[in-house]
């Protein structure tokens, strides 16, 4: 039998092996939340079809809001320009229908990553 001890972030509840780890993670920043479920986005980035590989951008709607996490490499160099950040971040899940192949799909992007559709700026005044 073998005991281990591991020690968990109190904001992103990630479990590291040593206490300073875990420290060190706590004392990251956490960003802002940007939207809330059930905001109507827009993605910035084209996304590929599955079907027929066609490039589209969709419109959609935030379903669940995923962490805060810590930001990882992709967040950090395609996002932010390779600026370190050491934040907690959040995954936003966004519901959307290809409109190329009609596919309804649920994909987890980033902040940087959607913008705020026009008509959810009239119920957040």
């Amino acid at each position: 039998m073998k005991k281990v001890v591991s020690y968990q972030c109190s904001i992103c509840k990630t479990e590291y092996p040593a206490i300073r780890e875990a420290k060190k993670c706590e004392g990251r920043f956490a960003e802002r939340k940007i939207f809330r479920a059930g905001d109507k986005v827009k993605n910035i980035e084209p996304r590929a079809c599955n079907k027929n590989h066609k490039q589209y951008r969709f419109k959609g709607t935030v379903i669940k809001i995923h962490g805060p996490k810590p930001a990882d490499y992709e967040y950090e160099a395609k996002w932010l320009g390779g600026k370190r950040t050491n934040w907690h971040v959040f995954h936003y899940e966004v519901k959307f229908t290809c409109p190329m192949c009609k596919e309804e799909r649920s994909e987890l992007y980033y902040a940087p990553e959607l913008l705020r559709l026009r008509e959810n700026l009239r119920t957040l005044k």
